[in-house]
């Protein structure tokens, strides 16, 4: 009996810092994060592309050990934010991807299927894609705000500037 206590308690002790070593890892990545993220806003509008990358393998690797935290969904969206802003299209489409597969049910989901769009119709040019996505959004999500903007995308993704601009005067 003694010996079960004995082993119990030791069992309590080896967990409780195994639990307070992840959360120190976890809090020196989330420093990490907040510390570049204040750096490159410091150096708008003229941010080190290196430190972008940096940011973003950080907000992935967040992501990808704490799966289940609720800044993870949060974090890889800002990952696609921050590869379009280096310029590495596909990369910011496979960080969208992830946040829809991973979390299917996430209220940034919309927004990441809309993002893709853009990101294949603003610097990809590719409109077939960029529509099938605004299209999902449309049969998706019909109660979304970002419902009209999609509609509005399509109606607009064959159009030149000076057709857009009319009908912007218009409404």
């Amino acid at each position: 009996m003694i010996m079960k206590k004995y082993i119990f308690s030791i069992s309590i002790i080896i967990l409780a810092l195994l639990t307070s070593q992840c959360t120190q890892s976890k809090n020196k990545i989330l420093e990490k994060i907040n510390n570049l993220e204040n750096e490159i806003n410091a150096s708008f509008p003229n941010p080190n592309p290196l430190k972008i990358k940096e940011l973003h393998k950080l907000y992935i690797e967040y992501a990808n050990k704490y799966n289940e935290d609720t800044l993870s969904p949060h974090f890889i969206y800002k990952a696609a934010e921050a590869a379009v802003n280096i310029q590495e299209y596909d990369k910011a489409i496979d960080d969208l991807d992830l946040l829809i597969n991973q979390y299917p049910q996430h209220k940034l989901v919309p927004y990441a299927i809309f993002f893709k769009g853009f990101i294949y119709e603003t610097f990809l040019n590719n409109k077939e894609e960029a529509e099938r996505h605004y299209k999902t959004i449309i049969a998706k999500y019909k109660e979304h705000p970002l419902t009209k903007q999609a509609a509005f995308a399509i109606e607009s993704l064959w159009m030149n500037d000076q057709e857009i601009a009319k009908i912007l005067e218009i409404e």
